[in-house]
């Protein structure tokens, strides 16, 4: 058993584990033979009994310098969403921002929703897996990681999605919060909403699943006090802004905590019982899947569908239009 790599305790319990699933969630092929080709991984996931973090215990750290397509702009409740977020963003920040720091930016859409709510600040966007040009309406992109050795100065660094992706969590906020900045602003899908029989969030690529005790515990190692928090996106998401706990006078204002924990046997009786009942409900009518993001993918290996009972699903993005699904090995891939 590994230690919390939050808190350090050894008090861990085994919730889930699978083996022969996607090593990437979100790469999509051109052809049916280098999908079912494609790296695979087992994931052994444990809880910390203290602070509730949720992680997989046989993860290495993915570089994610491949072919990545994570854009959501095709669609419009996502763009809605994103100014919904940017929009609590600013209303918590009263005084002007300087300099905008997104890490893991991905295709720089929360960027530009932020961008045109406030042009004032510089934006910077960094992203090792995409490759967006120097700009993108105002906004400077950089293909490569935050450094150490970048001297932004920002007033506010946006790590949204990204710490589900970590391993080494202290390592990784130690790297984004290299330049001290006043406010650091972290989304991320929670371990509550996942552990609500949320089976298709157990990917590979999502190795680390917090809720607010356990990053309330990871920045406060970083002198960071909680300004803000809230849950979005049918309590999927939780966003929390973060200022320097030396600016701030510390008071003992409540935080909403979902905090769950559950017991491995109960859990595997509730993934074996939700994974029948999803199958029978397939078996029993035409049925087409409505999205092939990295849930989606996920949803198809856990389910085990071919393409003998799924030859097509559908995705909104036109970037990822004929391409194949990686599904388990034994099986067919589908075809979006």
């Amino acid at each position: 058993m590994i230690n919390c790599p939050v808190c350090k305790t050894t008090c861990t319990a085994s919730l889930f584990e699978a083996e022969n699933i996607p090593l990437y969630c979100l790469r999509y092929f051109d052809n049916r033979k280098d999908a079912l080709a494609a790296e695979r991984r087992s994931v052994d996931f444990a809880q910390c009994q203290i602070c509730g973090f949720v992680f997989n215990q046989q993860y290495e750290q993915l570089s994610y310098q491949v072919e990545y397509e994570s854009g959501r702009s095709s669609s419009s409740t996502f763009k809605d969403y994103l100014l919904q977020v940017a929009n609590v963003l600013l209303d918590n920040i009263s005084e002007e921002i300087e300099t905008v720091v997104e890490v893991g930016a991905g295709d720089g859409d929360f960027s530009q929703a932020l961008k045109s709510l406030d042009s004032s600040p510089q934006y910077f966007a960094y992203d090792p897996s995409e490759n967006l040009g120097s700009k993108v309406d105002g906004i400077t992109i950089y293909q490569r990681y935050y450094h150490d050795s970048e001297k932004l100065l920002p007033t506010l660094v946006i790590a949204r999605h990204v710490l589900e992706h970590q391993s080494n969590v202290h390592q990784f906020m130690q790297g984004v919060l290299h330049e001290f900045p006043k406010y650091c602003f972290i989304e991320i899908p929670c371990s509550s909403f996942v552990l609500k029989e949320n089976f298709h969030y157990f990917s590979y690529e999502h190795c680390s699943y917090f809720d607010l005790p356990s990053l309330i515990k990871l920045m406060s190692k970083f002198h960071y006090t909680l300004k803000m928090s809230k849950y979005m996106f049918n309590d999927e998401n939780l966003i929390t802004l973060w200022q320097q706990s030396n600016n701030l006078t510390k008071t003992n204002r409540p935080v909403e905590n979902k905090l769950a924990s559950v017991k491995s046997l109960d859990l595997r009786w509730a993934y074996n019982n939700w994974r029948s009942e999803l199958l029978q409900k397939i078996c029993d009518r035409d049925s087409i899947l409505w999205g092939v993001a990295g849930k989606g993918v996920m949803l198809l290996n856990m389910l085990n569908l071919d393409y003998k009972l799924m030859p097509q699903i559908i995705d909104i993005n036109p970037l990822i239009n004929n391409k194949y699904v990686d599904v388990t090995p034994d099986l067919s891939s589908a075809r979006i």
